[in-house]
């Protein structure tokens, strides 16, 4: 009777410790390294000729291999790890009824078991600056949102998806140019 208690046990730990649980996003920086908020500008005057950029940003993301039994004689896991494809960009609004639309990107991101990686990906497209409700922003005011950043991929020795996810704080304006 205790060993069928003990496994089944073992058996809802596995089942509670979900596969997504294995991807972690960690921290998220602008291309400059800068913690959020990432401000974003929704234009840039260079010689008096309007200008709009993407923004980028960096996640770091971890794989945690704890979960997986280390080869006998050894102290590293077997060499797999997880391959992130892609991420999907989702703003909500803090303040206003309006936000940029979502967006998803490719990526080709290998994560060794254990460690951690910067992930870089579009934050916000330049596209996006183009239309309601950024363009809108370029003769003033200011809009604060949330993104929810969510990584997708797959685990090496398994096959199974992975997936993880993360919010920061973004903020839009036509920022005063240097």
């Amino acid at each position: 009777m205790r060993r069928f208690v003990l496994l089944s046990v073992a058996i809802l730990v596995v089942l509670a410790c979900s596969e997504s649980e294995l991807l972690k996003v960690v921290e998220f920086q602008d291309a400059e390294g800068n913690s959020p908020p990432i401000t974003s500008d929704v234009v840039t005057i260079d010689n008096d000729v309007a200008l709009v950029y993407e923004d980028n940003a960096v996640a770091m993301v971890s794989f945690d291999v704890h979960f997986y039994e280390v080869p006998f004689g050894s102290s590293e896991p077997p060499g797999y790890g997880a391959h992130l494809d892609r991420y999907v960009v989702t703003f909500s609004s803090v303040e206003e009824d309006e936000f940029p639309p979502s967006h998803e990107g490719a990526l080709n991101v290998i994560i060794p078991p254990g460690e951690e990686k910067a992930v870089a990906f579009v934050l916000v497209p330049a596209e996006a600056k183009t239309v309601s409700p950024l363009v809108d922003l370029i003769n003033g005011g200011e809009l604060r949102t949330k993104a929810t950043v969510e990584f997708w991929g797959t685990e090496d020795k398994t096959g199974k998806e992975l997936h993880a996810s993360g919010q920061l704080d973004v903020n839009f304006a036509n920022w005063a140019d240097e």
